[in-house]
């Protein structure tokens, strides 16, 4: 087999894998994402589900209509204050995935540069 046909070959074999890496990647990166966000999910389930049982111990438990309202005053805060800190690392989340898209990408193109240099090369050579 002529050398130049051989080079050909095992390039288009280079470019595959490396291609199928990319694309490996870029997924295990979404799929990671899905990953938080749906365990973020199950947290959010299980503190409104926390919420609602701590309500129905306080009306069963209150003595009287002060101590219902105080109790709700104070069951709402706590909710508030997770969902409020659910809600920031729904945000991290959302930057460290944008994060690694903007590499993963960059990446590319720093790659797809190279080899572009490097085909020049050749051809001038």
């Amino acid at each position: 087999m002529n050398s130049t046909i051989r080079d050909q070959i095992e390039q288009i074999n280079s470019s595959a894998n490396k291609a199928y890496g990319n694309s490996r990647h870029f997924f295990d990166i979404g799929l990671r994402s899905y990953e938080q966000l749906l365990s973020r999910q199950f947290d959010a389930v299980t503190t409104l589900m926390d919420h609602g049982v701590a309500q129905m111990k306080l009306y069963s438990d209150a003595k009287d209509l002060r101590e219902v309202v105080s109790g709700q005053v104070a069951l709402n805060r706590e909710l508030a204050d997770k969902l409020v800190n659910s809600s920031r690392e729904l945000v991290n989340l959302s930057s460290e995935t944008r994060d690694a898209y903007r590499a993963w990408f960059d990446a590319g193109v720093a790659e797809a540069r190279d080899n572009m240099e490097q085909a020049v090369e050749k051809a001038a050579a």
